[in-house]
């Protein structure tokens, strides 16, 4: 299936040779496509930034295809970039040298830090090949970034060697003739490497299917990496050229990038930019965590912030000054000392500087990223008559979150089986929500439990597979509640969908971000305790009762509420309906009832009162009539005794009805369905199983009523426990955390039990287990391992015995071809804990040189606390 972006493409190709037309509005684009002109809007600027488009700076917005013959590039490579006549001029000549080496060109690999301008620099080597007619007008330009198949290795594999359909699939093949451009090729694996380091002594691929090799000719390769020391591979006929860190290159050049960026964000908002020298002077002297990509994310919040400010005026000129810098930009502010002579001297005595020339009036400038996202935000809840202070709130907390660089290789800390999770959720959205669960835990300082997780997962699926936003699910009133009470929950979502829609194309209304918002907020309505009320039939039973509670606790929490015999249902149902009214303190109200009559009524009430209500039936009142009845018919005790009994099992059993699972997801009845068809595909318990949404708490209740006149509900399943009825709540995250074979016995409350086992013990059971590894392998040289780490840690038996559990579980994963590096950040625990790194590191090299595997950081960290017993 073609991408958004090359459905554009394509298009515009086309047109352009079929009717000459050299350039289009967006508008005519979207019109012609059928496609939303934001969603348009955004492919076209993706296809300029990678060059194949060129964007008139005139207004309106002009967009046509770049050609791509040798002797029409209409770009000059290499000099639109900042300091390709100053820091980088050294690299560009080696590149140029590389690539016009006498007969074939040389590979060229890029070393530098992330953020350091590598991909912008490497598009440029196939635009220079074609300038000089090293590449014909056709030539490919096949690009894989490694970075976007951290959870997909196998796939990985597939793009750049070929998949079982051959090597004419892999990126190798279709390269031919032009530019190969492999970005990040530090992610690879070894067996990955070992293969590219063939072909750069041989000049060959071969085919993981029929082990053929294949001749690859007139190639460029170009490669990037991270300045890091590999002595495992061998980059033969290699130009090994470095880019300098963003913080290394001369101020001047900082200097031209921040202009060029405010010049960017100054077309992207359709506004004039001002910027007072003091927040110029900041960006000149930051220190850059992860380089050019940090800046534009800091200059990219400071227009949104100053952008806000316009969204009720008339002005079009908007005004960045120091305080509108994200705080990340402010707190990497380096002491001036003998630098601000330096940046003094280039900035000059201007008060500010101005971007974007606005004098043209040829057509309305459009507003595109995060500024139509902004506005549009702002209108919406302008309209659902969202107070000013509220806004201000959420899109303050909004614009911090965009500066912020979400690592891109992370997945999330739970224990959640993600195989099992992946096989009702795309992983692109899994992987998604781990970055999110990561933000969240930055901001907030805590986990994203599991059932938020899996809740997430399931909904944004469920929206994906439907491919587009449900209608409305809450009314305006929750979104302005949801809004003022939780302005910086609401703010995290919304960046997060701003992040799903570049990605996915959805574009979530503010009633959506609302719902997803529902998954970060405490759901307890109340902290008051509940009361009790006894609701009999016939005069004092329900006073006793009450009285003899209340004296006995001296709660004093007990209330009751006594019923005529005679009365008709309607009039029974107001008088209770009232008198919960009257005792409920805010907690709610359990009560116990002796006619089966009530349950109905009671739900009845709890949804219309919005109180929560637990009932208990206790039939004491029927069950005496019955029992004086018996008493009097029969002359024998044992007869009448037998006759009540027999009485009361029919009573029971015709309250009996069959039991039922309802599983719930906090708003989307789409991911519900999924759940339930997981649990009806490895579950023996033949329960009927009702998917439910509880975004709408008043809906659940009518549809939870319906079920329960026909059946039982045994339990909630799902991502939240919404506390109704008093039934049974089972979490989402045990689903996912047990194995198929053990989901039954999490549905019936019932745990697993563990037996400590020695060495010996849980060798033979893994082994016999392991996928990838031998038990006989296992024993010869775990055990050694395990002993040094447990006298090093002091472990006793049992904990022993434990860790040899876990190394040889981890050794076997290890093993597995599709085995995915986590990629956690551990760097700063490792820091803090220097010795235990090298020590544990150290024991390890025995398994990895044995087990032929490498123990990724992540696993080391998952020792560490392990062998510390932290919790």
């Amino acid at each position: 299936m073609k991408k958004n972006r090359d459905i554009v493409y394509e298009y515009l190709w086309k047109e352009s040779i079929a009717t000459g037309k050299s350039s289009w509005k967006t508008d005519e684009v979207a019109e012609a496509l059928n496609m939303q002109r934001t969603n348009v809007s955004t492919l076209l600027n993706e296809l300029t930034t990678e060059g194949l488009l060129i964007k008139s700076k005139t207004r309106p917005v002009l967009y046509k295809v770049a050609s791509r013959t040798p002797d029409t590039v209409e770009r000059k490579p290499f000099e639109e970039l900042v300091g390709f006549d100053g820091s980088l001029k050294k690299a560009v000549d080696d590149v140029k040298k590389a690539l016009m080496y006498p007969a074939d060109s040389l590979n060229i690999q890029v070393v530098t830090d992330a953020g350091s301008g590598s991909t912008a620099f490497c598009n440029d080597i196939y635009y220079y090949g074609l300038m000089m007619g090293k590449f014909g007008k056709n030539s490919p330009f096949i690009y894989v970034n490694c970075r976007h198949f951290n959870k997909n290795r196998s796939a990985l594999n597939d793009v750049i060697f070929g998949d079982e359909s051959g090597i004419e699939k892999s990126a190798f093949y279709q390269a031919m003739g032009g530019v190969l451009f492999i970005d990040h090729i530090e992610l690879l694996e070894p067996e990955q490497y070992s293969r590219i380091s063939g072909f750069l002594e041989t000049g060959r691929i071969d085919s993981s299917v029929d082990k053929r090799t294949e001749y690859i000719k007139n190639l460029v390769f170009v490669f990037t990496m991270t300045s890091w020391d590999d002595e495992q591979v061998d980059w033969r006929n290699t130009v090994s050229i470095p880019l300098p860190r963003l913080n290394d290159r001369p101020m001047k050049e900082i200097f031209k990038l921040i202009k060029n960026f405010f010049e960017k964000e100054a077309e992207n908002s359709g506004c004039q930019i001002k910027v007072d020298v003091d927040a110029m002077r900041i960006l000149m002297n930051v220190e850059y965590p992860h380089g050019i990509k940090t800046m534009v994310n800091g200059i990219k919040s400071a227009c949104a912030n100053a952008y806000i400010k316009l969204l009720d005026e008339e002005g079009k000129t908007m005004y960045v000054t120091g305080q509108d810098l994200p705080e990340d930009v402010q707190a990497n502010f380096r002491p001036i000392g003998a630098i601000g002579a330096q940046i003094d001297s280039i900035i000059g005595t201007a008060n500010y500087f101005s971007f974007g020339d606005k004098s043209s009036d040829e057509g309305e400038i459009e507003a595109t990223e995060v500024y139509g996202q902004l506005k549009n935000q702002y209108q919406g809840m302008i309209d659902k008559g969202i107070s000013a202070d509220a806004i201000k709130k959420v899109i303050g907390s909004y614009l911090d979150n965009i500066c912020f660089d979400m690592p891109k290789n992370l997945i999330s800390g739970s224990n959640i089986n993600i195989g099992q999770l992946a096989q009702i959720v795309d992983t692109n959205v899994i992987n998604y929500v781990s970055l999110f669960a990561e933000r969240y835990k930055h901001d907030y300082g805590k986990e994203l439990s599991d059932s938020m997780f899996c809740g997430l997962c399931l909904h944004i699926n469920s929206i994906l597979k439907k491919d587009k936003i449900s209608p409305k699910r809450i009314d305006d009133d929750q979104v302005r509640a949801i809004i003022t009470h939780y302005p910086k929950e609401y703010a995290t979502m919304l960046d997060f969908t701003h992040v799903l829609y570049e990605r996915f194309f959805l574009k979530f209304s503010i009633e959506e971000v609302a719902i997803l918002t529902m998954y970060l907020i405490d759901t307890k309505e109340s902290d008051d305790s509940p009361v009790l009320l006894y609701a009999m039939h016939g005069k004092g039973v329900a006073s006793g009762l009450a009285e003899v509670a209340n004296t006995t606790t001296k709660e004093n929490n007990a209330y009751a509420l006594e019923l005529d015999v005679n009365e008709d249902s309607s009039t029974t149902n107001l008088a209770l309906e009232q008198r919960i009214k009257e005792v409920n303190q805010g907690g709610g109200v359990v009560v116990i009832y002796d006619s089966s009559s009530m349950e109905v009524m009671l739900d009845s009430i709890a949804e219309r009162c919005n109180i929560k209500i637990r009932g208990m039936n206790i039939p004491i009142t029927t069950i005496g009539v019955v029992a004086s009845r018996n008493c009097k018919k029969e002359n024998d005790i044992d007869k009448a005794y037998h006759g009540i009994r027999k009485s009361m099992n029919h009573m029971y059993y015709e309250y009996k009805r069959p039991m039922a699972i309802v599983t719930l997801c906090h708003t989307s009845e789409g991911g519900a369905e999924q759940l339930k068809n997981y649990i009806s595909r490895y579950s023996k318990l033949e329960m009927p199983i009702f998917a439910l949404s509880m975004g709408n708490k008043d809906k659940l209740i009518k549809e939870v009523i319906e079920i329960k006149k026909s059946y039982r509900i045994h339990a909630f399943v799902g991502t939240f426990d919404p506390e109704i009825f008093g039934i049974p709540f089972i979490s989402i995250a045990d689903v996912f955390e047990c194995s198929k074979e053990d989901l039954d016995h999490v549905l019936m409350f019932e745990t697993v039990q563990r037996k400590y086992m020695g060495y010996e013990k849980v060798i033979d059971n893994y082994g016999r287990e392991a996928k990838y590894l031998t038990a006989e392998k296992l024993r010869k040289y775990v055990p050694g391992t395990v002993e040094k780490l447990a006298v090093a840690y002091d472990l006793d038996a049992d904990e022993r015995v434990g860790l040899c559990a876990h190394i040889v579980y981890m050794l076997d994963v290890l093993s597995s071809p599709n085995y995915k590096i986590k990629g956690i950040n551990n760097s700063k625990y490792f820091a803090d804990n220097p010795t235990d790194y090298k020590v544990i590191s150290n024991y390890l090299k025995t398994l990895e040189k044995n087990f032929h595997v490498i123990i990724s950081d992540e696993e080391v960290a998952t020792l560490m606390r392990i062998l510390k017993k932290e919790r």
